[in-house]
């Protein structure tokens, strides 16, 4: 027997079980601003991705239920959690497996329990209460003059609220309240938030923008706390007691601890590599740490030494992503730069001694050109030229030095900044100099050919002169800031506050490509023009004038920053740290080629990352370019480059056929009954093709067919003897003849 195929077209066929969007493993951390725990489980409060828990003191993290919103607050009463959220108060009664809004209808910036009443305050609602586990809420607020309540606290039968401007007291569960502001001044800050209220024994303290303030006569009067407390302006953010201790967290001074009631304070920030920290909590002999960008700090020695927990808290916002050569690097908000040199499995935090600068941990910009790096935060601009390893940081000339971006031209930098406009550098960043746009904020800079383009709060602006004068190239784009700006081609795109915009002009008029949608980040891939949006992301390859979203359950609502490296697009997010989407190969074409004696090869029109099926399931070791079956089946062929797989190639049948049969019969009588009337074969097999040829004696034709199959009947032809030829293909490939005579009677 012999081999031989067919072809059979079925469609495409794409692999169902791949997910086009996929978490990346970090970078981890990020906002932390409510901690609390029941029993062995640590409940950690987010700015956008609801709650995550760990059991193991922080050394692994998982996500609560998935309430998708910020948790500002927290209450445990018994084994009944509850979570002050963006939108109301959610409940869990099994440690955080599932949860329930219960409302009110308010932004719930704190939570208090005392017995079986539920306390919430909120932002503009004031303070509710519920006698029955949150199902049901009334207002509270007579005599409550601010209704923005950051703190709620009890002191004995005493409840305490700590409002935007003023402490408030109330002795019959908040049915009416009064302030208490003796010894508190409030003129030294504009936003004179009261954070947080704690009680020490018959002491009694709040943190508040601009200092601490501590009371022994249940806040009647009140005296400052702040000897040995560092940076108090921007507010005591936390307040916790740990045995005899008191401990206090600051926005960017790190910790402080009390032994003496608040007398002298002490900073405890040797670890503690972000020192914004918002929460504090206590568990035992553990102390953790909220911070703003960090995720969370743990202390097992009063607050001596601390250590990031981190592991799996997906929670990071990702302002900037940047590919060198096999390295993707992220700038995060608040945690310094990470790498990652596996597509994003692992994440490196990079050189923890020089990103300890609470402004230098923010990184707006990511940026490479040749072997150097640059990372751009409210710190100013910093460069490695080791892929990371060590920075430098390069003074620049401005003040408040935030860096939101760069752009380069031949030997000249561009870095646009915060208010100050745009600086340039012609010997990698050493040295900079103004250029002629000194005073707006610009959030994107683009070269293009001689142009430099520049996103800004007041539109975009045209230089033609390497800066050194600008124009305003504006008509047709709403009246929002551009965050980004790309170039395809002859194309100019802008993302901005109300959606993607091109132009066809250099500027000169914009017209609508993505609407409804702020285009924070941009990036162009050949013909493929990528947008990060509010939304996720969209994908134009018409130079965007039409747009498809790349998979609606992509549940990133914020993309900042888009890379591609490897094969891969990377999109930073605002609050879920970095995920990948495969730019899937194209789909390959499977061609047949057949060497001397049939053997039959596949060939695949990939080069590479080819792997070879049998029926839908992969052939071991089958990974080349070609392919010879050897077993009958349906043969595909799928495509993987850097992990993106493609889709499944047009399928080839491929069968096995023995050789053929043809037996023909040596009389037949067409004499007009039904017994043998036609010459026709008694055995037909296998046969792809045949031809028959019928002669008389004298050789000539009588009779000539492309199917022998349907037989002669003898025509008009005399009695006597005949000669036929049949020449055949078999279906597996072989051909041959038959011939021999045959009878006819009448």
């Amino acid at each position: 027997m012999r081999l031989a195929f067919a072809i059979a077209a079925f469609g495409l066929a794409f692999n169902p079980t791949y997910a086009q969007w996929i978490q990346t493993h970090g970078p981890y951390g990020g906002e932390i601003l409510a901690i609390t725990a029941i029993g062995d489980t640590i409940f950690a409060g987010t700015n956008g991705e609801g709650v995550f828990l760990s059991s193991d003191n922080g050394g692994h993290w998982t996500p609560s239920g998935r309430i998708r919103t910020g948790i500002q607050s927290f209450a445990v009463n018994g084994n009944t959690v509850f979570a002050g959220s963006n939108g109301g108060v959610y409940r869990s009664t099994d440690t955080g497996n599932s949860w329930t809004n219960l409302g009110p209808n308010f932004e719930i910036l704190s939570l208090a329990v005392h017995g079986d009443t539920l306390f919430a305050g909120t932002y503009l609602g004031g303070v509710f209460r519920s006698a029955d586990n949150g199902t049901t809420w009334s207002e509270v607020n007579n005599g409550l003059t601010n209704l923005e309540v950051f703190s709620l606290a009890f002191e004995g039968h005493y409840l305490f609220a700590g409002t935007n401007g003023s402490i408030f007291r109330s002795a019959d569960h908040g049915s009416s309240w009064i302030p208490l502001n003796n010894g508190i001044d409030y003129s030294a800050t504009s936003d004179p938030r009261v954070y947080d209220i704690a009680v020490s024994g018959n002491t009694l303290l709040v943190g508040a923008l601009g200092g601490m303030y501590r009371s022994t006569d249940d806040g009647d009067s009140w005296s400052t706390a702040n000897n040995g407390l560092t940076n108090t302006a921007p507010g005591i953010h936390s307040i916790v007691v740990s045995g005899g201790d008191l401990f206090a967290s600051t926005m960017c001074s790190g910790v402080f601890r009390s032994s003496d009631d608040g007398d002298n304070w002490t900073q405890l920030k040797t670890g503690l590599i972000n020192t914004c920290v918002l929460t504090l909590f206590v568990n035992g002999n553990n102390i953790f740490a909220g911070t703003s960008g960090g995720g969370i700090f743990l202390s097992s020695d009063a607050g001596n030494s601390w250590t990031q927990v981190n592991n799996e808290l997906n929670n990071t916002y990702v302002k900037s992503l940047a590919a060198k050569e096999n390295i993707l690097f992220a700038g995060t908000l608040g945690d310094g730069v990470f790498a990652s040199t596996d597509q994003g499995n692992h994440w490196t935090q990079l050189n923890l001694d020089f990103f300890t600068h609470d402004l230098n941990t923010t990184i707006l910009a990511l940026a490479v050109n040749g072997n150097s790096i640059f990372a751009g935060s409210y710190f100013g601009v910093s460069r490695s030229t080791d892929n990371g390893n060590t920075w430098t940081h390069l003074d620049i000339p401005a003040s408040g030095p935030w860096v939101e971006c760069f752009a380069f031209s031949g030997t000249t930098m561009f870095a646009g900044l915060e208010v100050s406009g745009i600086i340039k550098s012609t010997d990698n960043g050493s040295s900079w100099t103004a250029t002629g746009m000194t005073n707006n904020t610009v959030y994107s800079l683009l070269v293009s050919g001689k142009n430099i383009f520049a996103g800004t709060f007041q539109g975009v602006f045209l230089s033609t002169d390497n800066g050194a004068s600008w124009t305003l190239a504006n008509s047709g784009l709403p009246n929002t800031p551009v965050y980004s700006l790309a170039a395809s081609g002859n194309t100019l795109i802008a993302g901005v506050g109300g959606g993607v915009f091109i132009s066809n002009d250099s500027g000169s008029s914009w017209a609508a490509g993505l609407s409804n949608e702020t285009g924070y980040a941009l990036l162009v891939d050949g013909s493929n023009i990528f947008a990060g949006t509010n939304e996720g992301v969209s994908l134009s390859s018409d130079n965007g004038r039409t747009w498809t979203s790349l998979d609606k359950d992509f549940q990133v609502r914020s993309v900042q920053s888009l890379a591609i490296s490897r094969g891969r697009l990377f999109a930073g997010s605002l609050l879920s740290g970095v995920w990948t989407y495969c730019i899937s190969p194209p789909q390959p074409v499977i061609t047949v080629s057949k060497a001397p004696g049939n053997a039959v090869t596949f060939h695949s029109s990939a080069e590479e990352g080819n792997q070879w099926f049998l029926d839908g399931a992969p052939i071991a070791d089958a990974t080349g370019s070609t392919f010879a079956p050897t077993i009958p089946g349906v043969y595909t062929v799928q495509v993987t480059i850097n992990g993106c797989p493609s889709a499944l190639s047009v399928d080839k049948v491929y069968e096995i056929f023995p050789d053929p049969v043809i037996e023909m019969p040596d009389a037949f009588t067409p004499n007009g009954d039904t017994f043998n009337p036609v010459f026709v074969p008694i055995t037909f097999l296998n046969i792809q093709t045949a031809s028959l040829l019928i002669v008389n004696r004298w050789g000539q034709e009588v009779y000539r067919s492309q199917d022998p199959a349907a037989g002669w009947d003898g025509g008009s032809s005399d009695a006597s003897v005949y000669y036929y030829l049949i020449q055949f293909e078999g279906k597996n490939g072989t051909t041959g003849k038959v011939k021999g005579w045959v009878q006819l009677v009448r």
